[in-house]
């Protein structure tokens, strides 16, 4: 997500900045490019050269650190500011467990699901139900579901 790193061929930020020429700052200088100076738009891409030169500083700024432990809590800085502050980073993923309900006709408790997203292409276990659940069926399949959690079978 850096300015010129390794996801450079997603992001494109080098085709609308450039970096600024420094002698002795060991800082990244973005400024707009003359196509984008020439569309009259430099300044609606202003919060995003911003973002992205401070991100870029955290994170070149960090990979200096030598010790692991401080190394870790730099880049975990360094992702909070990224995703939360500039939202330069979005998250690719999406909690959907089997507590959420949603617009479906599978089953959500007989879906798989995972930690850090679903897979909707492995439908493997999942029953269908003829019709979109109610409140009231979601609730009673909810509690059907967390009973056969808190007491598993034994084997």
């Amino acid at each position: 997500m850096t300015y010129d790193g390794d996801y450079n061929a997603k992001q494109r930020f080098t085709k609308i900045f450039d970096k600024e020429q420094s002698n002795n700052d060991k800082n990244t200088k973005l400024k707009a490019n003359d196509k984008l100076k020439a569309s009259g738009k430099a300044a609606a891409f202003e919060d995003l050269r911003t973002a992205l030169e401070q991100f870029t500083n955290e994170v070149e700024g960090t990979d200096s650190v030598g010790k692991y432990p401080d190394r870790f809590v730099e880049f975990a800085k360094a992702e909070y500011d990224g995703i939360l502050k500039s939202n330069l980073i979005l998250p690719s993923h999406t909690n959907v467990g089997p507590t959420m309900i949603y617009l479906s006709y599978t089953n959500p408790f007989t879906r798989p699901a995972f930690p850090t997203g679903s897979s909707q292409y492995r439908l493997f276990g999942a029953k269908m139900v003829p019709q979109l659940m109610t409140r009231e069926q979601f609730d009673a399949e909810k509690a059907l579901f967390n009973d056969d959690v808190n007491k598993p079978a034994k084997y």
